[in-house]
């Protein structure tokens, strides 16, 4: 399989795994991290729908951090640390959703600091999926292909 089709796959792995975690987180982030003053606890229509209203800012978090991990261009999983993998996730999650926060601010003149903790949630939750999507590769199986590539590539190191 070429290097291309590869990444590709893993590209839309990420951003379609990380909409389905959003997904849950956002529907937990609800009912644990209120963001509204005022309101009792929340229903089970607003717990669903918050939920569901995280599945795109999942996928584009997704992909940010698919896409920073292929700009990184390490090749080995042992080249990352979960620290430095929970920093590249949250800043994947709260890249998107702050330029175009800033942007509808700079063009409507609104100010957007109620949103802020919006991107405070997306910052965590990209974190914990980053660092959750660094555990569970660590603990799949190594293919016969990754293992020759190893090999190939600490030879041409030395």
């Amino acid at each position: 399989m070429s290097t291309f089709v590869r990444r590709f796959r893993g590209f839309c792995f990420a951003a379609l795994a990380w909409s389905a975690t959003w997904t849950v987180l956002g529907a937990i982030f609800r009912i644990v991290w209120r963001t509204e003053a005022g309101l009792g606890f929340p229903t089970l229509r607003m717990i669903l729908g918050t939920g569901l209203s995280w599945a795109f800012p999942g996928f584009i978090g997704g992909a940010a951090f698919a896409l920073f991990l292929t700009l990184d261009e390490r090749h080995r999983l042992d080249d990352w640390t979960m620290r430095s993998l929970g920093v590249r996730g949250a800043t994947g999650a709260a890249i998107v959703p702050f330029i175009a926060l800033v942007f509808h601010s700079l063009t409507t003149g609104h100010a957007f600091i109620g949103v802020l903790p919006m991107i405070a949630q997306y910052t965590v939750a990209g974190a914990l999926c980053a660092t959750g999507s660094f555990l569970l590769a660590r603990r799949a199986p190594s293919s016969p292909e990754s293992e020759l590539r190893a090999v190939e590539l600490s030879a041409q190191a030395t």
